[in-house]
């Protein structure tokens, strides 16, 4: 499927979902990057895909481990 995403809110594409995760990868979208692909119901910040945190992994899956890090501070 092919996917669109946003750059000074102008819509950029179509690319595959492959290109997105090199266009990540590059720095050319970040996690707040919007994108939408046909049948969506509007678009949605890069990071909440199905599947994302496999390619991000900086992101903690268990968010109560960054509390407890970040108090550590």
């Amino acid at each position: 499927m092919k996917w669109y995403y946003s750059v000074a809110n102008k819509p950029v594409g179509p690319v595959t979902r492959a290109e997105l995760e090199s266009l990540f990868e590059a720095g050319t979208i970040t996690t707040s990057t919007l994108v939408v692909q046909e049948g969506m119901a509007d678009w949605v910040p890069f990071v909440n895909l199905k599947k994302t945190t496999q390619f991000l992994p900086e992101m903690s899956e268990n968010p109560a481990m960054e509390t407890k890090e970040e108090l550590k501070d």
